[in-house]
């Protein structure tokens, strides 16, 4: 299968795909790149026999339309292909991908869901139609291999698994190296390859030159080590500043910044030749990764994470700033996510790398301080008080393309109510021609007022597109506001918390360390042996004693019960007795006063007699008798 793969980007991103190439030329399909001519050399190692088509200009510009007459021969050494299979690689596709989908409407066209890049900064509108026919939907954070191996996976259709990128160079490279090396009083092995500097549109994406300098001060101090400052010729300027920098503190860096020909495997071969690789994350980063070297890297948070390195061991280090990723479209004073990196976190991993303390891939995401938080909240806050500024002069523009709109209609129906008169009088005019010619020309005229208005209406429509968008922003940006302060306000009241538990932790283990020192100190000279053995003897003694106490108790429980019952059926017969007692007593006095009534005597029963004399005691004891 025939495979033709765009590749519209700089060395870092094509570097990163080597393991796409890979796994598809193993399959056994002939591929074909799309590649600049900076990143052809390095195709060429990481994709031998692919067939590579020159891109000479940068399309990753808003204004380049897919129509652009520079397409042409790609578009042709495309078609020359003939390709099965056509894999638009990167997330956001560019006018390149739209153009070859266009041209290759016989191939598969397999792309990501990313959509059309569009630069923010500018106004014109972009096509939304993907110009693929199967699209690959992923995350945009996902880490770029992991990307590609959705990629793969779709073209190939398996299961498919990449693993980091992977670099062999030359031999006959190190000779070209080597030359350098020896120019500069450097040994293969003995230095450390940095790129540190920047130009005007990358330097958002630097941390500050005197903060590199104090961190390889350290590194050349503290660990004896030598350091190569690399870059772009464009980078020089700052690159040297850093340089001057560290002179200045007792030290001699030295410099390269390439020539005309051949410098990207140059540049690799030194990579190659180097102790490993520090700096920020750029191409010559993911070469040195590729190459097997070591990597501390200083990164910020506009595409985190979707480019830290995948070798090992590398240490990739940034802040975990509310705002990212942000696609380096930053709205803060200054790049705060990888400007005000601490100084000190970098110098404690450049020592961990010395001391072989780092294993794997690590991360090293700072939590930013609560006044950073207040200061990142401050610039939103300026941002979207500027964006309200902008928005309001727009909407004044809005107000002033009305007006000019309201115009151009009444104009229209100027235009149409004189064509109208000009149309009677050619029907009574005898000169016929020249009404004609009139009216011809009042139609033209007619036709561009037309065109004007609707061109109008048009950039109306876009511009309250645009301002219904910023007001969509400025809420967002409020709403994340104000997310960021209840989180910044939660996790200080989570640390406080921690603290505390933390200290109430390491006092109970300090306590109960003593305790048990004190136990082992008490007991240390008991016989565990004859211990053990009487709580054996102890055991079953107190499981003897435990059963005769079960019986005892349940003995204890029947005797109570059957105790219960004679007393509630003793309670029942002296209350039958009480009864009778009360019967017989009634009876009696109702017989006694019978015989009263017959012998007309006032008889009085003896025990009535005993209580009359009962109460005139009390009485006579001051007590009143009841009547």
């Amino acid at each position: 299968m025939r495979i033709l793969i765009s590749n519209p980007d700089t060395i870092g991103d094509v570097v990163l795909r080597e393991p796409l190439f890979r796994v598809l030329a193993q399959a056994g399909h002939e591929l074909a790149l799309v590649v600049r001519p900076l990143a052809q050399p390095l195709a060429r190692v990481m994709a031998p026999g692919a067939r590579l088509i020159e891109l000479p200009f940068d399309v990753y510009d808003g204004k380049l339309d897919s129509d652009d007459e520079r397409f042409e021969p790609v578009a042709r050494a495309a078609l020359d292909f003939e390709p099965d299979v056509f894999v638009g690689v990167p997330f956001t596709w560019t006018a390149l991908e739209v153009r070859l989908g266009g041209e290759l409407i016989q191939a598969r066209r397999i792309g990501q869901a990313g959509g059309r890049y569009r630069d923010s900064w500018l106004t014109r509108e972009q096509e939304t139609q993907a110009p693929f026919d199967e699209i690959v939907r992923v995350n945009e954070d996902l880490h770029e291999v992991r990307k590609n191996e959705a990629l793969a996976r779709a073209v190939l259709g398996e299961p498919v698994h990449l693993d980091e990128p992977r670099l062999t160079l030359d031999a006959s490279l190190d000779d070209a190296a080597d030359a350098v090396l020896a120019g500069l009083g450097l040994e293969r092995g003995g230095f450390l390859a940095t790129c540190v500097g920047h130009h005007k549109h990358t330097a958002i994406r630097n941390w500050r030159p005197e903060r590199w300098a104090e961190a390889l001060a350290h590194w050349m101090g503290r660990h004896g080590r030598s350091v190569l400052l690399m870059g772009s010729a464009d980078e020089a300027e700052v690159s040297r500043e850093i340089g001057d920098a560290l002179e200045a503190k007792g030290f001699e860096p030295r410099h390269w910044f390439g020539g005309p020909e051949g410098d990207t495997l140059r540049m690799a071969a030194l990579l190659n030749a180097s102790r490993g690789y520090v700096g920020r994350d750029t191409g010559p980063m993911h070469v040195a990764a590729a190459l097997g070297k070591p990597v501390l890297a200083v990164f910020g948070g506009g595409t985190w994470p979707r480019f830290r390195p995948m070798v090992a061991p590398s240490v990739s280090v940034t802040l975990a700033v509310p705002c990212s990723p942000c696609d380096w479209r930053c709205d803060l004073r200054r790049s705060q996510c990888i400007q005000d990196v601490p100084v000190g976190e970098v110098v404690a991993q450049i020592d961990r790398l010395e001391a072989g303390q780092v294993s794997g891939a690590e991360v090293r995401q700072i939590e930013p301080s609560r006044a950073m938080l207040v200061s990142i909240a401050g610039d939103l806050a300026h941002a979207a008080r500027k964006a309200k500024g902008e928005l309001a002069a727009m909407r004044g523009k809005l107000a002033d393309r009305d007006e000019h709109v309201r115009r151009a209609t009444m104009n229209e129906s100027a235009v149409l109510q004189r064509l109208d008169r000009l149309e009677q009088a050619v029907q009574k005019s005898t000169r016929a021609e020249e009404a004609e010619r009139r009216a011809s020309e009042v139609t033209q005229k007619l036709t561009q007022h037309t065109q004007a208005l609707q061109s109008a209406r048009e950039d109306l429509a876009r511009a309250i597109k645009r301002a219904e968008t910023a007001d969509e922003q400025i809420a967002s940006l409020k709403t994340e506001l104000d997310r960021v302060r209840l989180e910044a306000e939660r996790q200080r009241n989570d640390l406080a918390m921690s603290q505390q538990r933390a200290m109430q932790l390491e006092q109970q283990r300090n306590t109960a360390e003593d305790e048990a020192a004190a136990l082992r100190a008490k007991y240390a000279d008991v016989d565990l042996e004859k211990l053990r053995a009487d709580l054996s003897a102890a055991r079953q003694l107190a499981g003897r004693v435990q059963g005769e106490n079960n019986d005892l108790r349940l003995h204890v429980e029947r005797v109570t019960h059957e105790r219960r019952a004679m007393e509630k059926l003793a309670e029942q017969r002296m209350d039958y007795i009480r009864a009778l007692e009360g019967r017989l007593a009634d009876l009696l006095a109702s017989r006694w006063r019978q015989i009263g009534q017959r012998l007309h005597v006032a008889m009085t029963l003896p025990w009535e007699e005993d209580e009359r004399k009962r109460l005139l005691g009390s009485a006579g004891n001051g007590q009143h008798a009841p009547r």
